[in-house]
């Protein structure tokens, strides 16, 4: 194994493809051709990941992990790889059925349920789609009784609720519900997507850094474009692609070196950074979590959650 560089975490978007519309998510600025990664791009990446210490994948990105045909493949492969490895998903558990729901029960580590309403029509407003209030609550419901029945740990299951003035009557109903009945609840106020949304403000003036070009964290897409940034949707600050590079090759390319250069010399003009929410701390943005040790900015496969 190689011990001088290593890539402990990755996320993975195993599908663009979503069964959701969500107005804090800005698919209508959404520029790549909607279609599910190839496994032979991801067996490329967890095989490669696995020489240089891989610990933790995250299925989430652009898209609903549950849309890919291929998803319970995918983890199989890891899996198989990788016995210890955490996997965390990303999912408003729409897509659900008794299958996939014995499967995350016996392989995913943690679930991280996106759930923007409390009432139908609220979570209509919030997710659009084809997604119904009904059924993505049935299905977490059900989630959750199978792992009673089980006596399972697996799935951790973390229902998260960002807000706005749509939903922000119901935090208190949100947070009376699921508390008791699942691992932790989170409410957030949106990001803005860098250009995509304007929730967060953003000093200019401030040149502080995200920090993430220096943590060797990758986001790989359906296409095997990899950037540092969850919040890049269109790949804008693309640093290679394992299609044609090793993860090795990328980490240590000169595309992801420039970057950290002016993430150094905190040169944003020229970067989509410029503009961002993200390189700026603002601990407000978590307006509750049961989780008393979480804490805004901190690593965590949840990926894109501050």
């Amino acid at each position: 194994m190689t011990t001088d560089l290593k890539c402990r975490n990755i996320s993975i978007e195993g599908t663009n493809v979503c069964t959701a519309k969500c107005i804090f998510c800005p698919r209508e600025q959404y520029k790549h051709k909607l279609r599910h990664m190839p496994q032979e791009i991801f067996n490329k990446i967890i095989d490669e990941a696995a020489e240089l210490g891989l610990e933790s994948i995250g299925f989430g990105g652009f898209g609903e992990p549950l849309c890919d045909p291929g998803f319970m493949k995918k983890v199989s492969y890891a899996k198989k790889k990788i016995s210890k490895l955490d996997i965390q998903v990303t999912s408003t558990l729409f897509l659900l059925n008794e299958k996939l729901t014995q499967y995350i029960i016996k392989n995913i580590d943690t679930t991280h349920v996106s759930f923007y309403g409390m009432s139908p029509e609220t979570y209509k407003n919030i997710h659009g789609g084809s997604l119904t209030f009904e059924k993505s609550k049935e299905n977490i419901l059900r989630l959750i009784e199978q792992k009673r029945i089980l006596k399972s740990k697996h799935p951790k299951i973390i229902m998260k609720f960002l807000i706005n003035e749509i939903n922000e009557s119901e935090i208190e109903q949100f947070i009376a519900f699921w508390e008791p009945i699942v691992d932790e609840v989170m409410v957030w106020k949106p990001h803005n997507y860098l250009y995509g949304r304007k929730y967060r403000k953003v000093d200019v003036s401030n040149q502080a850094s995200c920090g993430r070009p220096f943590t060797n964290l990758l986001y790989f897409d359906i296409d095997g474009r990899a950037t540092i940034c969850c919040f890049d949707f269109n790949k804008e600050l693309e640093v290679g692609n394992i299609k044609h590079q090793t993860i090795k090759e990328i980490l240590t390319g000169e595309k992801l070196k420039k970057l950290r250069d002016l993430h150094r010399d905190k040169q944003y003009s020229n970067l989509i950074c410029k503009s961002c929410d993200q390189r700026f701390l603002d601990q407000d943005v978590l307006v509750y979590s049961t989780n008393k040790n979480r804490k805004v900015r901190e690593l965590s496969m949840s990926r894109c959650k501050y």
